[in-house]
């Protein structure tokens, strides 16, 4: 899995569960590639249950996080 994605946009709410957004320009339109992206979300963070959210769009994925330390670490280590 390609790990260095490209930001588009970043969002802050705390007001709301996912509080940290951020949405990424990614090339995962099938729907095997798609999955292939949330095992590799699953292996970072776990169940996407209460932790993170996917929601997807069509400039890319935007991903939605509970906790500023999963929003950080994503952040730093897998977008350019």
């Amino acid at each position: 899995m390609h790990t260095k994605f490209r930001a588009v946009t970043t969002h802050e709410d705390l007001t709301t569960h996912w509080a940290y957004r951020v949405l990424i320009d990614t090339n995962l339109e099938t729907p095997k590639l798609r999955h292939q992206f949330r095992l590799f979300m699953q292996e970072l963070y776990g169940e996407p249950r209460n932790r993170w959210s996917l929601r997807w769009s069509i400039i890319g994925v935007d991903i939605g996080f509970h906790h500023h330390k999963d929003f950080v670490k994503f952040m730093m280590f897998y977008t350019k």
